[in-house]
């Protein structure tokens, strides 16, 4: 592995790393967060799966806009978009302003993940699979690091201090914009790349389709694992 590939991997898997921090976060605050604002169950219930519907499920999108401009400005931006706004749900004093914290915070983690992913992979095209296992594993320790991080912010001082987690993001968007690997290609003509994507999935969008319904369905499953979780646990003392 080179050293422009190494430095990509390191900068990128950070960026990862913070990305799916910020977003594990909001699973262990519910019960606070719930209590706060004095929330029903049924409101409770689409917190997590209105981060996860503007982060994971809208990855398709983001990464056609990121081929039709720039995959760097994607990747750059996402980790401070989603630290600045995923970090300020403990400041939230509506139900609204709770749901629109989320939605940006999704937002900034969405544009970042397939985008990271493809830098990585381009910077290390000798070592790929090693430098995408390297990143997605990046990810999974931020994502199991988070909940322990924010408890114990948390209970240091109190829900409101989440913002704490802010700088987090930007430190990681600074670290990109300055090391992370640079786009020799200028961006694609919009038929151009809508050609190519049709073009791609004409052969293989029955089982594309079928993947990405299981994946969903997993997704489905752990999102509502770890959103009731906290409850249960709470209600058992």
């Amino acid at each position: 592995m080179k050293g422009e590939g190494r430095r990509a991997l390191l900068v990128l898997g950070f960026g990862h790393f913070v990305n799916d921090l910020h977003t594990s976060t909001l699973y262990p605050l519910l019960p606070l967060i719930a209590r706060r604002l004095n929330l029903s169950e049924a409101e409770v219930f689409w917190l997590a799966p209105l981060l996860n519907l503007t982060s994971s499920l809208m990855q398709p999108v983001y990464g056609f806009l990121a081929d039709r401009y720039t995959r760097r400005a994607f990747a750059v931006v996402g980790p401070a978009i989603a630290g600045s706004f995923i970090s300020l749900i403990g400041t939230a004093t509506s139900y609204g302003m709770l749901l629109l914290l989320l939605i940006l915070g999704g937002i900034g983690n969405g544009a970042f993940h397939p985008q990271g992913a493809a830098l990585v992979a381009r910077a290390n095209e000798h070592r790929r699979r090693l430098a995408l296992s390297t990143f997605s594993s990046s990810g999974t320790l931020g994502f199991a690091l988070g909940p322990m991080i924010i408890t114990a912010i948390v209970a240091a001082t109190d829900l409101t201090h989440t913002y704490l987690l802010m700088p987090l993001g930007w430190v990681a968007t600074l670290l990109i914009f300055r090391y992370g690997p640079r786009e020799d290609r200028h961006p694609s003509d919009k038929r151009e790349v809508f050609g190519s994507l049709t073009s791609t999935l004409r052969g293989v969008w029955r089982p594309m389709l079928s993947l990405y319904l299981i994946t969903v369905s997993r997704s489905a499953t752990y999102v509502m694992t770890n959103s009731y979780m906290p409850f249960i646990l709470t209600h058992r003392g």
